[in-house]
């Protein structure tokens, strides 16, 4: 939404403007999120049942149980296909073609469909911004894997918000392994202790 310090009237000429490093913070996560969503369901067949995207953390149900092994070997496949650079492609198909084409989020909609391919690893139905190309999302990161009504809730980070996640962490164990004296390979024992 846009916000304005007061009324304007009708046919006013205005000047908005996007908070692009939020915006593009947002494209990097939903892009990695139709990566990583398109990877489970060629997979495993699963769908994505629930999507959230906060400025603190993205989460997605599926309909189907994941291991944390499982989501590793996606957290993986989805980084290859980041640093593979490919296109992005956004397509507004005609019914015809929409009638006859694969994808996912299939609802019914009235008026044009949007459609957000990644070749090779996603076609879904999707009407938010996303990066030009899967090598601006940086990387994606799997920060947890828990059960959720019969299947699975994953939380993920991408890009900046990924890099500045690891960051946070690197100083919480730099700041325990000084106040315990032990190195990253004894932390957790010397934690213990």
């Amino acid at each position: 939404y846009h916000t304005i310090a007061k009324p304007v009237s009708e046919g006013t000429c205005v000047h908005g403007v996007i908070d692009w490093k939020h915006r593009f913070s947002n494209m990097q996560q939903h892009s990695g999120e139709h990566i990583f969503s398109g990877l489970v369901n060629r997979k495993y067949g699963y769908d994505n049942v629930g999507f959230h995207l906060s400025d603190q953390v993205v989460t997605m149900d599926f309909n189907g149980v994941l291991t944390a092994e499982e989501a590793a070997e996606i957290e993986y496949a989805a980084n290859e296909v980041i640093i593979s650079n490919l296109p992005v492609q956004v397509t507004f198909p005609s019914k015809e073609e929409l009638s006859e084409l694969a994808y996912r989020s299939k609802i019914e909609i009235d008026g044009q469909v949007r459609i957000v391919t990644v070749p090779g690893v996603d076609v879904c139905a999707c009407c938010a911004p996303h990066v030009r190309r899967t090598g601006e999302i940086g990387m994606l990161k799997v920060l947890s894997v828990q059960s959720h009504r019969g299947g699975v809730r994953i939380s993920i980070l991408c890009g900046f918000r990924a890099l500045n996640d690891f960051r946070k962490k690197t100083d919480v164990i730099a700041e325990l392994s000084s106040q315990l004296s032990a190195n990253l390979d004894t932390l957790p024992e010397a934690v213990t202790r």
